[in-house]
């Protein structure tokens, strides 16, 4: 960022709703646009209309010098809040941020942008990612065991008679193996030991 740019409020207002509208139009037209890019540049608009904001109101103090490094503050802060809040990212998040930016002082405020912007967002619903999987019915291994689950024993789901099959099957046995109810069929290798799952 050059100290000669100046950047008016009303033009990263509307910079900052332009981005916003496309990327959720792109979001839910399903283009693989990507999210994480866009992310970074609205999350850095806010950060910037953030900061306008409060020296608008005199909030901020000090030299022009401060002033443009307060603010390149809250656009690297406003980056990461936002990114936090959508993706629930924390470390890796962080680095990505700080390698971006080069700028070692300020990992104590991201860390801290980066733990109150996750816990709102847990607190108000999933990340954008977890929706899209939802979205998508991908099947996902949750951190904890649905209450409905919970008493449910693996011997009551699996079946007494295992129908394997060879990492190198004939015709008969996978003929076989589609005539039953199964829905996977264990890989068993040359020596018995498992290697994967059909």
């Amino acid at each position: 960022m050059d100290k000669n740019v100046v950047v008016y409020f009303w033009n990263m207002f509307a910079f900052l709703i332009v981005w916003y509208m496309f990327t959720i139009t792109t979001y839910g037209t399903m283009v693989p646009a990507g999210l994480f890019l866009p992310g970074m540049i609205i999350g850095c608009a806010l950060g910037e209309v953030c900061f306008q904001s409060m020296d608008y109101f005199q909030l901020v103090g000090g030299s022009e010098t401060e002033k443009y490094d307060i603010n390149r503050s809250y656009i690297i802060l406003g980056c990461a809040g936002f990114m936090a809040g959508y993706t629930r990212m924390t470390y890796s998040l962080a680095v990505i941020i700080m390698e971006t930016s080069n700028d070692i002082q300020i990992f104590l405020p991201m860390m801290m942008t980066i733990g109150i912007s996750n816990y709102t967002g847990y607190l108000m619903t999933r990340s954008l990612y977890e929706r899209a999987i939802r979205g998508k019915q991908m099947p996902v291994i949750k951190d904890q065991v649905p209450p409905p689950c919970r008493k449910i024993l693996a011997e009551n789901l699996m079946c007494k008679d295992l129908v394997t099959l060879s990492n190198v099957s004939n015709l008969k046995d996978i003929g076989a193996a589609i005539l039953t109810n199964h829905h996977a069929f264990p890989v068993l290798n040359s020596k018995g030991n498992f290697v994967g799952i059909i």
